[in-house]
């Protein structure tokens, strides 16, 4: 037989630490036990509650899935033993575990081209700017769609996608080419 004494558990830290979201975006939180043993081991959902500091700017759920609500500066993500305990550990008392979330507010993104209106028999490349108010410790990723009456390989060679301002920028140009089909035909356009 083996016998395994039960270890205590000394703090808690909670994953990811001092990190930063924008509004409307999901976060999982994840509480690491440390033990008397020395050990680090992912606690269960069962084995601890989650709290945040301000419930207009943040809901969290039982199993740590934070849901950002509205722009906060400085909220406080907690995870607290509860009256569950597994065999293998004891909680001499209540354990607790916290980190700092920052809560961004969505930036505003403005679409800009060069020359907006291009000849029919011409070939040119035409650039698109995606520009954002604030640069962010993140990418932002922001789709967008090309639709109208000009067509994709047939007059230009711009698809729908995502425009990616990478983080610590503000900005993001987008080239495509302008196909001369060799067709005379009525005005066509393309919108973002």
């Amino acid at each position: 037989d083996i016998s395994i004494s039960p270890t205590d558990l000394e703090s808690i830290s909670v994953l990811p630490g001092n990190y930063s979201i924008f509004e409307n975006e999901n976060l999982q939180f994840t509480a690491i036990g440390l033990f008397s043993n020395d050990q680090s081991i992912e606690l269960e959902e069962s084995c601890v509650d989650w709290v945040v500091s301000n419930n207009s700017s943040a809901l969290i759920t039982n199993d740590g899935i934070l849901k950002a609500l509205a722009a906060n500066p400085s909220l406080t993500v907690n995870s607290v033993t509860n009256s569950h305990t597994e065999s293998w550990m004891t909680i001499p008392s209540p354990v607790s575990g916290s980190t700092q979330l920052t809560i961004l507010p969505l930036p505003t993104i403005s679409v800009s081209a060069g020359n907006t209106s291009i000849s029919e028999g011409s070939v040119a490349t035409q650039t698109i700017s995606f520009s954002s108010d604030a640069t962010f410790d993140g990418d932002i990723v922001t789709p967008f769609e090309v639709s109208g009456t000009a067509k994709a390989s047939v007059d230009h060679t711009l698809t729908s996608g995502n425009a990616v301002i990478a983080a610590g920028n503000t900005s993001v140009d987008i080239s495509f080419n302008v196909i001369d089909d060799g067709l005379d035909e009525a005005e066509s356009e393309s919108l973002i």
